[in-house]
């Protein structure tokens, strides 16, 4: 349990997760926060939700009628529900991470002496692990660093991210039209638009995978994503490169790794289904058709 003086949520969500594994992600959680809301994108089985509900306390089942509503409105209906109990703080988790006993304890930690130094947090993250115990990359670094050692980037992935929940009402919802990719870039973008920063604790240790995995081409480490999830990405990342508020030098770093991208996914697939998703995402993204894709 939160033994700090504001008060905690998390906000977990899932789609057709591991059982077992978001039991155990569950507990650990709920030790370190007040109360946890779990947002079920698919339809889940009543004998899980009962088990999950015996075994983890102070947890609150959102969602149960099956319908994949995506991240965008499950991170904005946990941050009105925080906010409508006064929470100050979020953090979020899909179902592909795993925050270590004191991860949570230590983000806020951290949070507090930025603010006491003077910086202006609105988001902290922890530093990411595969489940070999490699360290995996974050988004790029700004030159400020704390005194304690944490330091700023220009966006943190959801998963495993405190939120002020004080600021983030100035920087508004998050983006439910994306509905699956690039929700947080575009978000922490926004909000470094506005005034305040992005930053990692490297004392908060969190284990994640990514997408289905990560596949070498031509020398460079790519995440790897089935067509589906291809779609959503390429379709918004065409829209981040029309935001105002997105940097320059990030767009781009995303329109020259673009291609990279796509020439890497068409070799490694070789089917019908990337070559239509590649399409399909550019010509969505041209033409800012936004909302869940069909067959999600």
């Amino acid at each position: 349990m939160n033994t700090t003086k504001s008060s905690i949520y998390a906000g977990v969500v899932l789609y057709f997760p591991n059982e077992d594994y978001t039991l155990q992600q569950l507990a650990i959680i709920a030790d370190q926060v007040d109360k946890i809301l779990v947002f079920l994108n698919y339809q889940a089985s009543s004998d899980f939700i009962k088990k999950v509900m015996a075994e983890v306390n102070n947890i609150q089942i959102l969602n149960t009628t099956g319908d994949n509503l995506g991240l965008g409105n499950a991170y904005n209906i946990f941050v009105d529900i925080a906010r409508s109990n006064n929470c100050e703080k979020l953090v979020l988790f899909d179902q592909d991470s795993l925050p270590l006993k004191d991860t949570i304890k230590k983000l806020c930690l951290a949070m507090a002496e930025l603010e006491t130094e003077g910086f202006n947090p609105v988001v902290i993250g922890p530093l990411p692990f595969n489940y070999d115990g490699k360290q995996l990359s974050t988004a790029p670094r700004t030159e400020w660093y704390s005194s304690s050692g944490y330091f700023e980037v220009e966006f943190a992935i959801s998963s495993g991210s405190l939120i002020n929940l004080n600021k983030a009402q100035l920087v508004g919802i998050f983006r439910a039209d994306f509905f699956i990719d690039c929700i947080d870039i575009e978000w922490c973008y926004r909000a470094r638009h506005l005034g305040y920063s992005i930053w990692i604790c490297p004392d908060a240790k969190m284990f994640h995978s990514l997408g289905a995995g990560v596949f070498t081409f031509l020398g460079i480490a790519l995440t790897d994503q089935n067509p589906k999830r291809f779609y959503t990405f390429i379709r918004n990342q065409i829209i981040l490169l029309k935001l105002n508020h997105v940097p320059l030098v990030a767009k781009i770093k995303s329109a020259t790794s673009m291609p990279i991208r796509i020439m890497a996914n068409l070799y490694k697939e070789r089917s019908f289904a990337i070559i239509h998703a590649v399409f399909l995402g550019l010509w969505h993204g041209i033409i800012n058709k936004l909302g869940r894709p069909r067959d999600f």
